[in-house]
């Protein structure tokens, strides 16, 4: 893959010399087997970059260039085209250039160049360029002539195609076959096809297998990520690994090296004496060490590979990864990654007042202002002067003006713009221009009406537009009380065709509800995990100044209609529309995962139930006893909602309990518990206890209340698949990024403005998920293996782990010195009575009826005292320090140095 092309810049030796314009690019040879290139290119049509007004003035040359072709041109000497393609134009430039097989039929590029800015045609090839090069020389050749017709002396160099980089498991045959141009339709056509066969063998057990390789992966990169302190004593073939992977790991990191050293201790699969799996380094104590990686295991991973693999049985993981490949995934199965080479005013009287001050904005400075706010249309809803101030856009437009200072402001353009009054009057008149009819409830109706008359519909995005008054809305028992008000309940749904098209494909959903960004309106947002890409979706954003059950219907209805609309099929849900339990068909939602609102789960039960009653008569595929129609909203929940663990968890840590009831409390979030209806009558049993009783019962009636959570915590209590169960999405942590993600992009936002940037922030994810299914640009440098984010997790809950464990460290070091304190001040009170008690008896010998003696008396009962008290505060420390035991890393302790306790006792 490192032979020669040929391939010959053309430069002018002197850059002075204007008549140097032409520039002659071509290969001689074919380029390399093994070429392919995720840029974003387009062969045959030529791109531009920035204008350039300079022309050449000695050249002729450059004034009849167009493109097109010849046959057999002659170059020099030695050289002849068989074709040669030249581009007119100073801007353009090519990424896959068209080759030939040998120097016999070779293809040349001729491209013309602004003596001004010269530009190396050859850097915008999307193909690799390196060594070996070969020896540069200084030539005339005949395509390159100046005005007077003699030819013009060029530069030569040569470069050597470097190829691509592919996967040793690939299918070498097939990615070694020449080509001699390219496209990106062919890019598009090998991902598809790649896409494709991803999708024919996508199903919830390559998920779990997936996942659980990815957990391997992550923690044969991170091992213990704890700081070493324990020596570990490795075997001579374990020292050798090591060695290996060392090296293999500064070859990848490129010669970095971590700052701390990390445990070295290995890795293990154990259980506990509930038979629940976990993993632990060997370093690792409950009692003394609790600072090293642990991690307890649910049931979405296949313990089976993990035991297999910790257990160093070769055998069954080779097994168990055969057993993957034959279904088309795993590590033994086929690869197809390939990547490019370098991926790493005339007369006045007289006046007779005083000079006013410059308030009034010339016209031409009005002009330029109103210029640079039209530049902003989705910032301008919500534009204020401090935003505008501070815009990327203003602050370039002001260094481009004023190069000379440092910092230019808005008032070196004229001064009467510091005052922010005023500048707030242009910004307002700008944005009534643009949005006559506001930015609130109006604005959006003449908004939509705009995007329906002026925009195709595929290019729709606000969608549908609902207004219901209070008398005509439906009222629900986990509404609560009726929010009546003059506008009555707005619903905004907006959406693209593509996210209809992903949705209607989609079966593993995440929603919730974000409070921040649009002013008296929240944001309902649907989204899920591209498993292929490993990226976020996002489907919708809905707007709503209600959070009823009636209104999450009417959206859910709303939806149906619009992905309806745009596909030309209704949304499937597998327990409506499948054939039998286990089924898990491409394009039927498994399961939706969300929090315990009430009107967002009703509203999601009253549409599904709508559902089953318009579909043709059908047996239940859970309980074949009942039609699908005679199904309650909460029944329909019970089929495929998960609540997020994430926020059962978070809402556990803050109930006002013992940390004993609080792990009842989990224990409850699970697959199969040990015993549900136990469990629960011994939290409300305990829950007597501390006076937290009224805290307990409000959390369990709570759950049983809305008649979902406690099913959607438990796979036992719930009809799911265990398999999509087990694959699915146990939190909302994705949801929750997404609306983080769009926030950044401005919160606190008017209803025209929050769509506005939604919309901005909508296009930009999808086209970039566009580039990544289609030229295979990723979004950032990640690989996009599950294994990332696992490795990311592992590292995230390790040092969440970590940071407890040294806080609760400085507690037990915080409250030891309050021990030492108090125990030292009870050595000093002991020896104060022993030294009061001496004094007293030799003073007064046995005398106790003198008043001197009552006095002395009197000083050893005060001694006394003050070391009951010196005692009793000591103990207090104690018993308050007891619920210190067994927390903080095992390295810090509360005992006390033995001195101090011998002159206690």
């Amino acid at each position: 893959m490192n032979g020669p092309t040929g391939l010959q810049d053309r430069e002018p030796p002197h850059p002075a010399r204007p008549s140097n314009c032409g520039c002659y690019d071509w290969p001689a040879q074919g380029f390399p087997d093994v070429i392919e290139s995720l840029e974003d290119v387009e062969y045959g049509i030529p791109t531009y970059t920035p204008t350039c007004t300079n022309r050449c003035a000695a050249c002729n040359f450059c004034k009849s260039l167009s493109i097109f072709s010849t046959s057999l041109s002659f170059v020099d000497h030695s050289v002849f085209l068989s074709k040669m393609y030249t581009y007119s134009d100073v801007h353009a430039f090519v990424e896959y250039p068209q080759t030939s097989l040998s120097s016999e039929d070779a293809v040349g590029h001729l491209f013309r160049q602004d003596p001004h800015n010269w530009k190396k045609p050859a850097q915008n090839f999307a193909y690799s360029l390196g060594f070996p090069s070969g020896r540069n020389k200084n030539i005339c050749v005949n395509v390159l002539r100046g005005d007077d017709g003699e030819r013009v002396p060029c530069s030569e160099h040569h470069f050597t195609c470097q190829g691509s980089k592919v996967c040793p498991h690939a299918n070498q045959d097939a990615l070694k076959t020449p080509h001699l141009s390219a496209a990106r339709e062919d890019i598009m056509l090998r991902l598809r096809h790649d896409r494709e066969n991803n999708m024919a063998i996508a199903s919830p057990s390559r998920n779990i297998f997936q996942k659980t390789s990815a957990l391997i992966i992550a923690l044969r990169k991170t091992g213990c990520p704890a700081a070493k302190y324990e020596i570990t004593n490795l075997s001579c073939p374990e020292i050798e690994h090591q060695d290996a992977a060392n090296l293999h790991h500064d070859k990848i990191q490129r010669g970095y090296k971590p700052v701390t050293a990390t445990c070295q201790g290995r890795l293990g699969l154990k259980f506990n004496e509930k038979n629940k799996p976990y993993i632990k380094c060997e370093h690792y104590s409950q009692a003394s060490n609790r600072d090293h990686y642990i991690q307890h295991l649910d049931n979405s991973y296949d313990i089976d590979y993990l035991e297999a693999y910790f257990n160093g049985d070769s055998e069954e993981v080779n097994r168990i990864e055969q057993s993957a490949s034959d279904l088309g995934f795993g590590p033994l199965s086929s690869c197809t990654t390939v990547s490019n080479f370098s991926a790493q005013r005339a007369f006045c009287r007289a006046h007779t007042h005083p000079i006013p001050f410059p308030q009034k904005t010339p016209p031409t400075i009005r002009e330029e202002l109103f210029h640079l706010l039209n530049t902003l249309p989705d910032e301008l809803a919500d534009l204020t002067p401090r935003r505008f101030l501070r815009h990327p856009i203003l602050k370039a437009y002001l260094h481009d003006r004023f190069p000379s200072q440092m910092v230019p402001t808005l008032s070196d353009l004229h001064v009467s713009l510091a005052n922010r009054s005023h500048l707030r009057a242009y910004i307002e008149q700008a944005k009534k221009d643009k949005y006559p009819c506001g930015t609130g409830w109006d604005g959006l109706l003449h908004l939509k009406q705009q995007q329906d008359e002026h925009l195709p519909p595929e290019d729709h995005y606000i969608r549908k537009v609902v207004e219901i008054t209070d008398t005509e809305a439906e009222q629900h028992e986990e509404d609560g009380p009726a929010q009546l008000d003059h506008v009555g309940l707005r619903i905004v749904i907006c959406m693209s065709k593509e996210g209809s098209e992903r949705l209607a494909r989609a079966q593993y959903i995440q929603s919730d509800i974000a409070f921040r960004r649009v002013v008296d309106f929240d944001e309902f947002e649907m989204a899920c995990v591209n498993h292929m890409n490993n990226t976020s979706v996002i489907f919708c954003r809905v707007f709503l100044n209600r959070h009823t059950a009636v209104a999450h219907r009417r959206i859910f209805e709303e939806i149906k209609e619009i992905v309806k609309h745009d596909t030309g099929r209704s949304l499937q849900w597998r327990h409506l529309h499948a054939n039998n339990v286990e089924g898990t068909p491409d394009g039927m939602i498994l399961q939706w995962t969300a929090d315990q609102h009430g009107g967002q789960a009703k509203g999601l039960g009253l549409h599904l139930q709508r559902l089953a009653q318009v579909l043709p008569e059908k047996r239940d595929l859970h309980q074949p006893w009942r039609l699908l129609s005679s199904l309650t909203p909460y029944e329909h929940l019970h089929r495929l909602y998960r609540l997020c663990v994430v926020h059962a968890k978070r809402n556990i840590k803050h109930c006002a309990v013992s940390e004993e009831v609080r792990n009842l409390m989990r224990s409850l979030i699970c697959m199969e518990p040990d015993n549900w209806d136990g469990t629960i009558q011994e939290i409300i049993c305990l829950g007597g206890k501390a006076g937290a009783a009224n805290k307990l019962l409000d959390w369990v009636k709570d759950k049983v209340r809305s008649k979902f959570a406690f099913e959607a915590l438990c796979w036992e209590k719930i009809y799911i698949p265990k398999l999509v169960w087990m694959a699915g999405n146990a939190n909302t942590n994705l949801i929750e990024s997404v609306h983080a993600d769009v926030n950044r992009e401005g919160v606190q936002c008017t209803l025209v403005g929050g769509i506005k940037k939604g919309q901005a922030f909508d296009s930009m994810k999808m086209k970039t998920l566009q580039a990544l299914e289609q030229t295979g640009v990723r979004p950032s440098y990640k690989s996009g293996h599950m294994s990332e984010n696992a490795v990311k997790n592992v590292k995230r809950k390790f040092n969440t782990q970590h940071a407890k464990l040294y806080s609760e460290d400085l507690k037990i070091e915080a409250h030891k010195k309050k021990l030492q304190a108090a125990l030292e001040v009870t050595a000093k009170r002991q020896a104060a009575l022993v030294k009061t008690t001496n004094i007293s008896m030799s003073f007064t010998g046995g005398d106790t009826e003198s008043a001197a003696s009552h006095r002395h008396l009197e000083l050893v009962d005060w001694a006394h005292m003050a070391l009951v008290k010196a005692q009793a505060a000591y103990q207090k420390l104690q018993d308050s320090g007891k619920v210190l035991d067994n927390t903080g890393s095992g390295k810090v302790s509360l005992s006390i140095n033995a001195d101090i306790i011998d002159r206690v006792v």
